[in-house]
This record gives C-alpha cells, sequence and structure tokens, in this order.
C-alpha cells in the first residue's frame, strides 16, 4: 500500500516557534520557526518515505466557525509578530521542496486535511494516509489500517502515532467516538463549552 503524508503546517509552525530558541539571519530576522519546520519535515520524510507529501495550512480571515459561534477561539492570546512573519519563508521552503500546498478560505487547516482524507479513501488501489499534528481533533480521523495521525505532544520530538488500537488504549473507545467525547466536555483551548457538570472522566464514561 503506498503511503500519503498530510502535515498540519501550522501546528508545526506554531510548536516550532515555541520550541527552538530565537534564531535570526544577519539581517536580523527571526526563523526559529522555519527552521524547526523544516527539520520537522526532513524528519518525516525519513522516517515514513512516503509516496505522496501534501501540507496544509490555515488562511487569514477566520472560518465558518466564528459565524456559528462568535467566542470560538475567544481566549486565545494573538501570536507573536515574528512567528506571522515566519509564514511567508515556511511557504517559500514548501514551495521549494516541490510539495503541494493545500487551503481554501473560510476553512482551517483541519477542515482540508480531513477532506484529503476522505478523498483518498475512495482511491483505488488504496493509499493509506497519515495526518502529521499537534491537534488531538485529528484523532477522529483515525481508520484503522487506512488512516493514522502521527500526534506531537511536546516539543519538536515526541511524537506517537495513533491508530485504531492506540486511541481505544488511551481513551478506552474507539475514534468514532471521538467527537461524541469532545461535544460532552467541551475543549478550552477553542473556548467551546461542554455539557455543564460533565468533565473528562464522565465524558469517557
Amino acid at each position: 500500500m503506498k503511503t500519503l503524508v498530510i502535515i498540519d503546517g501550522n501546528a508545526i509552525i506554531h510548536r516550532s516557534y515555541h520550541a527552538i530558541p530565537p534564531l535570526t539571519t544577519k539581517d536580523g530576522l527571526m526563523v526559529n520557526a522555519v527552521y524547526g519546520f523544516t527539520s520537522t519535515l526532513l524528519k518525516i520524510l525519513n522516517d515514513f518515505k512516503p509516496d505522496y507529501l501534501a501540507v496544509s495550512f490555515d488562511v487569514a480571515g477566520g472560518s465558518f466557525r466564528d459565524e456559528i459561534f462568535a467566542d470560538y477561539k475567544g481566549k486565545r492570546v494573538k501570536a507573536d509578530q515574528d512567528l506571522y512573519d515566519q509564514i511567508p519563508l515556511v511557504y517559500e521552503v514548501t514551495r521549494a521542496l516541490g510539495l503541494p500546498i493545500f487551503t481554501k478560505e473560510g476553512f482551517e487547516a483541519d477542515d482540508v486535511i480531513g477532506t484529503l482524507v476522505e478523498e483518498v479513501k475512495n482511491q483505488k488501489p488504496a493509499v493509506k494516509s497519515i495526518v502529521v499534528t499537534g491537534d488531538m481533533d485529528m484523532l477522529q480521523l483515525v481508520d484503522d489500517e487506512i488512516v493514522e495521525v502521527y500526534l506531537l505532544r511536546k516539543g519538536l520530538s515526541d511524537f506517537v502515532l495513533f491508530d485504531e488500537r492506540k486511541i481505544k488504549e488511551h481513551f478506552g473507545f474507539g475514534s468514532e467516538r471521538i467527537v461524541d467525547y469532545k461535544s460532552l466536555r467541551g475543549d478550552n483551548s477553542d473556548n467551546i463549552p461542554g455539557v455543564k457538570g460533565i468533565g473528562e472522566k464522565t465524558a469517557k464514561e
């Protein structure tokens, strides 16, 4: 079976910026996120040796979720300008390596990645997808033997490959229940309230 790796570009950029000390060019341009992104990309190429590789990024302007829920991500602190200034450079690196970039206005990288995964599922012969991200929401995409998630947990070196077995080991249920679980307990990182009185333990039960 051939393999497609899809990278959540924003997740890697943010992790890189916070995990790597400030690095600048001789002109004073901050490039720690660019360095971390590129290093992670090379590690993924070496670890998986995929037949296909794509990168997805969020685009400016918000998403359809903001129209549904006005307080979506309402508690997030705006990132440093030094991080935003590096995003065009990350695009340059990605294009220089000949990798396709997938984005869509009004949608997040997560949505685009989910769409790509579903499209690839319909390919004949089958292609295995591996999603590289730091977002546990993406575990809902895991489909045994055909979709796995390579989850960045801490820094840039602590990755765990989640298949169906790993999800059941971690949560006590399969990927088909991730959406229900997240709906019940809510998600503080996105400022999404869960069901009142239900915490993580009860949500898992």
